[in-house]
């Protein structure tokens, strides 16, 4: 499992535009996250993990996207007949320096995490 980023967890906690089941929702996908910060668990997991609804699973994820805590990506596998679909969402969780260029200076989410990939795959 990976490690909090201290400051950002200080926003989360902080952060009033967040409700509670956000803030829980965020724990829980640390709980399911790999060393690439990242995680695939269906919102089933997610609601029975959490004790609440797929609904307010959905409403959680949307705030925490919309807050830029994290990042929900598609995952994509190939079928039998060897095209790609889209399998499932992916999560990744920003770091402190992630959000800063997302906030403060505009930089795409989809680019972020592009970057971080590459140089945890060594293609930097």
């Amino acid at each position: 499992m990976i490690a909090f980023d201290i400051e950002v967890l200080c926003d989360l906690l902080r952060d009033s535009n967040l409700s509670s089941k956000a803030r829980l929702c965020y724990f829980v996908l640390h709980w399911f996250a790999s060393k690439k910060n990242g995680c695939f668990p269906s919102y089933n997991d997610l609601a029975y993990t959490m004790n609440v609804s797929k609904e307010s699973v959905n409403k959680a994820i949307k705030e925490l996207e919309r807050n830029r805590y994290i990042y929900v990506g598609k995952r994509q596998a190939r079928n039998t007949r060897g095209k790609m679909r889209i399998y499932s969402n992916v999560y990744f969780m920003y770091n402190l320096n992630e959000r800063f260029e997302i906030i403060e200076e505009g930089k795409n989410p989809n680019d972020i995490i592009r970057e971080r990939l590459k140089k945890m795959s060594g293609k930097i």
